[in-house]
């Protein structure tokens, strides 16, 4: 953020005179409409620190500076003219958005505001009402303004915690303010159709807290029409719950799951597996499918021939037996060559076909048995996906 000593000579005499005329309740828009456009932007973004006579340290831009001047009759006049003059839609964004306004408390504890949530912690109500009807002229700048999650809380311990202009109201301790913060947030939001954006933007840690707060306000509210519509918020926060911890959920469940090719199903008892959409070409679908392995539900060559291997290997086996067989029939019986030679047809067929057959239930075993495997794999990535 841009220091008051950071400016030249000229703008640090622009900027007490701005200072001194909000201080005596003068009229400042002639004062502002003077400045040159780099002038005007440079002060309006510049901190002042100021020490109060109880010993805080408040650095402020001249929008805060109004805003502490509560007591001051132009109070309302000079927070609407300060943004009014500034011409060019981001540095006005930048004015009502940016966390540049500190307090430095006694105990040594800081937090860095936004000028909404200032005028908030001030309880100056005019301020507040002023900052949101200036900011409402403008949908995006307006949900930018109710939703940066810029404001940092520092504790003693060194924790710092950002948080965004409700969840900042949600934590005040001054019950009466909180509660006046967080209705004029939650109106506004509700009449510019973005209280979902604005409830969606509490962390996690706040929801249940933002809850309980609005049943206390409805317990508390004495009018019927005003009860039904915070019962209305109520429905809006809940939906808004509902929806965040979902997207939590699959935040969770996809960071848990590695990534694939694809989306792995089991949709029916051959195993079938997608890899890719529908949507994504046939040379990728192709590409897919040379890498995934053939199920038992895919007949292929390969399948045939490891069928026949074992037939062959069996029957290959079996004549060698049945020659052997009909030589030591030949030289040991005498029989006529004839004999023999049917005697070795015979064992040939019969060995290696039996051969054969307990090669081919071996193969088909082992084949099921991978089978089994893929179809495993599949049903567990399937229910890990889901």
């Amino acid at each position: 953020m841009p220091k008051y000593e950071e400016l030249n000579g000229r703008q640090q005499r622009l900027y007490d005179q701005l200072q001194t005329a909000m201080k005596e309740g003068k009229n400042i828009i002639d004062l502002l409409t003077g400045f040159s456009e780099e002038d005007l932007v440079k002060i309006l973004t510049t901190v002042k620190c100021i020490e109060l006579k109880d010993g805080e340290e408040h650095t402020l831009t001249p929008l805060a500076y109004a805003i502490n001047l509560e007591n001051s009759l132009n109070s309302r006049g000079d927070i609407k003219n300060i943004p009014s003059v500034v011409k060019e839609k981001d540095i006005l964004e930048e004015v009502l958005t940016t966390a540049n306004i500190k307090i430095k408390f006694l105990d040594g504890q800081e937090i860095t505001l936004t000028p909404l949530v200032y005028a908030m912690i001030l309880n100056n109500q005019i301020g507040i009402d002023t900052i949101l009807d200036i900011a409402k002229k403008d949908k995006e700048l307006l949900e930018k303004v109710l939703t940066a999650a810029n404001i940092k809380i520092g504790s003693l311990g060194d924790q710092e915690h950002t948080l965004t202009p409700l969840s900042c109201a949600i934590n005040f301790n001054n019950q009466e303010v909180s509660q006046k913060s967080i209705k004029a947030i939650i109106d506004v939001a509700q009449d510019n159709y973005m209280l979902e954006a604005v409830f969606a933007s509490i962390k996690k840690d706040y929801r249940e807290k933002t809850k309980n707060i609005l049943e206390i306000l409805k317990n508390q509210e004495q009018d019927e029409e005003q009860k039904a519509k915070i019962d209305g918020w109520l429905e809006i926060l809940a939906k808004s719950i509902s929806s965040c911890e979902s997207n939590e959920q699959s935040s969770m469940a996809e960071s848990i799951v590695p990534k694939t090719e694809g989306n792995i199903t089991d949709e029916s008892s051959t195993s079938e597996i997608s890899i890719m959409s529908d949507c994504e070409s046939n040379e990728q679908s192709s590409m897919a499918e040379s890498i995934v392995p053939k199920t038992e539900g895919n007949i292929t060559k390969d399948t045939v021939k490891t069928t026949n291997k074992p037939i062959i290997i069996g029957s290959v086996c079996g004549a060698i037996a049945a020659l052997a067989v009909g030589l030591g029939l030949y030289f040991g019986a005498a029989l006529p060559i004839l004999t023999m030679i049917g005697i070795a047809m015979a064992a040939a067929v019969l060995t290696g076909l039996v051969a054969g057959g307990i090669t081919y239930v071996m193969s088909n075993s082992s084949k099921n048995l991978d089978g089994a495997n893929v179809e495993q794999g599949v049903s567990i990535g399937s229910s890990i996906t889901a």
